[in-house]
């Protein structure tokens, strides 16, 4: 059986293609009947790139079950790409322009929110179990967990700046992803519902809820306070310290606008907040949440009663793939009743 592991040669240098010795996905679209498209691709991706000693391609996304996303470092810049699954090219197509699309709008309305270029987007209409392969091209390079804890914070000021721009400038009483406000709901059909089915679904497959006693919490508790929400700002809703770019000029943007939607404004927050939360810095965070707080409050929009859930919801995502402390963590935090609370008691069980 062929590994994806084997070099592939790219003009004068050598590209080293690390794709996880146990991702499934890529093994399975290496061995079935993909290997010569997948190296074809490649070899067109990387023929602008012309670097000393090679490149290294390496995984930077392991919570997609059907797609594996990797990066690969060039000068100043990266590129990114998505090996995605085997859906029909329309409808990969559709959901790839949608994304840009909605970054280009954010972008207008906080124009340092420049979303990511796509330079490449390649598929084989003659054999449909091959996948769909999407380059970006960014400058910048994205944050990760090794990022210390004082550059973590700045980031945040700057990232909660941006989004809360973000939030003001896009406020309506209609839920959903269409740029149109036409297209979307004036009810939703039911926002509790929507807002917790991914984490329903993930808890049941990981098998994290097997007594359906945290489902009946967050049914019995959480749904109502969802129902409740009047309006709704267009949210990024996947900020993740990888999808913040730090640029030469000392800026920062959002990449991966896929679940960008109008959405309940503390979902965003509570993200962004979960990285410094999570590092123990519960005072510099209320703080920061404290001067946000009468924002969204003259707006109209409440941040606080929801964030627990949000938060919670993070911490079990956070763990499903880091460990169950984690998502411990998450399952005491549907219990709790406001921001201050959560953000104390996630902050020192996370230092624990």
């Amino acid at each position: 059986m062929t590994q994806p592991r084997e070099l592939l040669e790219i003009t004068d240098t050598t590209v080293n293609i690390e794709l996880l010795g146990n991702d499934h996905f890529i093994y399975q679209a290496w061995n079935n009947g993909s290997e010569e498209f997948l190296r074809q691709t490649f070899n067109q991706v990387f023929s602008d790139i012309n670097p000393i000693g090679g490149i290294t391609l390496t995984p930077v996304d392991h919570y997609h079950r059907n797609c594996a996303v990797l990066a690969c470092t060039h000068g100043n810049g990266k590129k990114v790409i998505k090996i995605l699954d085997s859906r029909s090219f329309d409808v990969r197509k559709e959901e790839i322009l949608r994304e840009n699309r909605v970054g280009l709008y954010a972008s207008k309305k906080v124009p340092s929110l420049k979303p990511r270029e796509i330079v490449g987007l390649f598929t084989d209409s003659n054999h449909p179990d091959v996948p769909t392969v999407v380059v970006y091209d960014y400058l910048g390079r994205a944050y990760g967990e090794d990022v210390s804890t004082k550059e973590l914070l700045k980031v945040v000021d700057v990232t909660l700046k941006k989004i809360t721009d973000l939030h003001k400038a896009n406020i309506s009483p209609k839920w959903g992803y269409s740029l149109s406000e036409k297209k979307r709901a004036e009810n939703p059909y039911d926002i509790a519902i929507e807002t917790t089915r991914y984490l329903f679904n993930d808890m049941t497959r990981d098998g994290l809820d097997p007594s359906g006693k945290i489902k009946g919490l967050i049914e019995n508790r959480w749904h109502p306070l969802f129902r409740q929400v009047k309006f709704f700002t267009l949210c990024h809703k996947d900020v993740t310290l990888s999808n913040i770019i730090a640029r030469p000029e000392q800026d920062i943007t959002l990449i991966d606008w896929t679940h960008a939607r109008w959405d309940d404004p503390t979902y965003d927050m509570a993200y962004i907040l979960f990285w410094p939360i999570m590092r123990g810095e519960a005072h510099k965070i209320l703080d920061k949440f404290k001067r946000y707080q009468p924002v969204y409050g003259s707006m109209g929009l409440d941040i606080c009663s929801r964030f627990p859930f949000y938060l919670a919801h993070k911490f079990i995502e956070y763990g499903r793939f880091k460990g169950l402390k984690w998502v411990n963590i998450g399952h005491q935090l549907l219990n709790l009743s406001n921001a201050e609370e959560a953000i104390k008691f996630a902050a020192k069980q996370s230092m624990g």
